[in-house]
């Protein structure tokens, strides 16, 4: 097969084998794409818009009788590469991916990002059906937070004021943030832990010189439960000091959970809170069932 099409969702060309004939399909060749909209060739708003450039390698079979028996026979190797492309406005440099599919599994043996906000690495497997359980290793490492600014709210203020007295924009944002971490399981069932680290961070006027928490959830892909914990050291939020501050989150399903919060600030008071959360439907409940704040005493 080989064809070409160019259209206002951007143009991609195949050059290669496509085995049609019931119950295997197979496909094996080049796939390339130039600013390539996925919004518009899908027709679904919700998808973010996208111009990537790069091309696919495919050599590529699996049983068509059902969705098990495809990821269960999958066989075969995708390839990937990413020239420089902007996904949601964000721009990535170069993306490589190589996944191999065999005995249920996708062995991801290459998976790397370079955006302007920073870099994404994998390497490892994950289940494709029940019983085929397998690990991936992943790490996120975020050089700037200047990058993700569009993500990351709006300020009202015209400035703030830096730690030596000095003027900065309100809408200042800045800090290096490493998260690595595991997934294991399968489709159905994944697991997911691992730490997040930060310093430095500034993020229109609220700044922290250190942050650093630990994240572990069971099932992320169904019922989810599990806890995420924070601390954070010499802070300043919402225009007041904080010398420590620990947040921790349990969550015992998709809907039910609990949050402690413990505060010091700067000059002596202690804040302690225990509370519970629920989500029913569209509206999201909170109770507290302690607060104390503690005063040094002079």
């Amino acid at each position: 097969v080989t064809a070409d099409l160019t259209g206002p969702a951007g143009s991609f060309a195949y050059d290669g084998r496509v085995d049609g004939y019931p119950k295997t399909y197979a496909a094996r060749g080049t796939l390339t794409f130039t600013n390539l909209d996925a919004r518009r060739l899908l027709e679904n708003d919700t998808i973010p818009e996208t111009s990537p450039t790069g091309r696919m390698e495919l050599d590529v079979s699996g049983d068509s009788a059902s969705l098990a028996s495809t990821l269960a026979s999958l066989a075969g190797v995708v390839s990937v590469n990413l020239d420089r492309s902007f996904v949601d406005s964000v721009r990535v440099f170069q993306a490589l991916g190589r996944v191999g599919f065999v005995d249920g599994r996708a062995r991801i043996d290459t998976l790397y990002v370079d955006a302007v906000a920073g870099r994404v690495a994998a390497r490892g497997g994950i289940g494709l059906v029940g019983g085929r359980s397998d690990s991936l290793r992943f790490s996120v490492a975020v050089d700037s937070l200047g990058g993700l600014r569009r993500y990351l709210g709006a300020s009202d203020s015209i400035d703030v004021l830096e730690e030596n007295g000095a003027a900065a924009p309100a809408d200042s944002i800045d800090g290096r943030v490493d998260v690595n971490g595991w997934i294991r399981g399968w489709r159905d069932s994944l697991d997911v832990n691992g730490r997040i680290e930060a310093r430095n961070i500034w993020v229109r006027g609220d700044r922290a010189k250190v942050v650093a928490g630990q994240f572990r959830f069971a099932d992320v892909t169904d019922s989810i439960s599990g806890s995420f914990v924070v601390r954070v050291d010499t802070a300043v939020v919402a225009g007041v000091a904080v010398d420590s501050a620990t947040v921790g989150l349990t969550a015992t399903d998709r809907t039910r959970g609990s949050f402690d919060v413990h505060v010091a600030s700067a000059n002596g008071p202690q804040l302690f809170v225990h509370g519970a959360g629920l989500i029913a439907g569209d509206t999201t409940i909170v109770s507290l069932d302690s607060l104390n704040l503690g005063v040094r005493d002079h």
